[in-house]
């Protein structure tokens, strides 16, 4: 057996040399499959761009890009759908009456709905005043209070309501409020809604240019203080039974309430 020194004189190597270097390691996954170069980068890697098809090599990069276009798209819309929401939005009271379950399923009876502007205090307190300033912050300079915010509050019924001795027959109304200290009135009007401000035509928007000439209802509603503060204004239907209920009102620390029959 020839010695080391020898093989070297010879220029063969030494095999015990070739043994002892570390052989490749092919990646076993991704995009380098097959690949013996450890520190293999794919834009350079010849074995790779024979190996990998086209697709394949560039799906990465071009998936990274797409997310990164929809994360931006949907932090863009955020941002405008956030700008957009409107300082008093729009909320609805709804309830349905004179039906009965069948099989689990509420079947018939009718609705009675409103449909109105929720404006929020916002750090505000006394929203509506005392003295001979009560009820002028609300009304904004109208007659009387839109009872609620920018359009007009609406009052849907599929039925007849009762208020007292006043009748209601079912329709579309404006409903308004005329605020005075310890003593409000609910009004449910004809006077049509307006859509925008500056929309030509007849109705109101809100409650200005109000007349009380087109008023179906007038009826006093009772007042209560709470004990604590309703942040945003909020009109519901309460203790609802087979023969009527009440619409009140809440904010601050002041509800309303009127009761109806049908």
């Amino acid at each position: 057996m020839s010695s080391p020194a020898s093989r070297r004189q010879l220029g063969l190597s030494d095999p015990s040399s070739r043994s002892r270097q570390p052989s490749p390691e092919p990646f076993s996954s991704g995009p380098w499959l097959g690949c013996p170069h450890r520190a293999c980068m794919a834009s350079i890697c010849q074995y790779q761009r024979q190996a990998v098809p086209q697709q394949i090599r560039y799906s990465i990069p071009m998936r990274n890009s797409m997310l990164i276009a929809l994360a931006a798209v949907f932090t863009i819309s955020a941002t405008v759908s956030q700008a957009q929401r409107p300082a008093s939005p729009r909320g609805e009271a709804a309830v349905q009456v004179g039906g009965e379950y069948q099989e689990r399923r509420y079947v018939g009876g009718s609705w009675i709905v409103v449909d109105y502007g929720r404006p929020i205090l916002r750090g505000r307190t006394g929203i509506f005043g005392t003295g001979d300033t009560y009820g002028k912050a609300a009304n904004a300079g109208a007659p009387v209070w839109r009872a609620g915010a920018n359009k007009s509050t609406r009052l849907m019924t599929e039925l007849d309501l009762r208020f007292g001795d006043q009748v209601l027959p079912a329709g579309e109304y404006s409903a308004f409020v005329d605020l005075k200290e310890g003593d409000w009135t609910l009004i449910l009007s004809t006077h049509a809604a307006k859509d925008g401000f500056r929309e030509p035509g007849e109705g109101l928007w809100g409650a200005y240019n109000y007349t009380p000439d087109k008023d179906v209802v007038r009826v006093k509603m009772e007042l209560e203080e709470l004990p604590v503060s309703h942040e945003q204004f909020t009109i519901s239907f309460t203790d609802m039974t087979d023969s009527g209920g009440n619409l009140s009102m809440r904010w601050d620390k002041t509800e309303a309430t009127a009761t109806f029959s049908f």
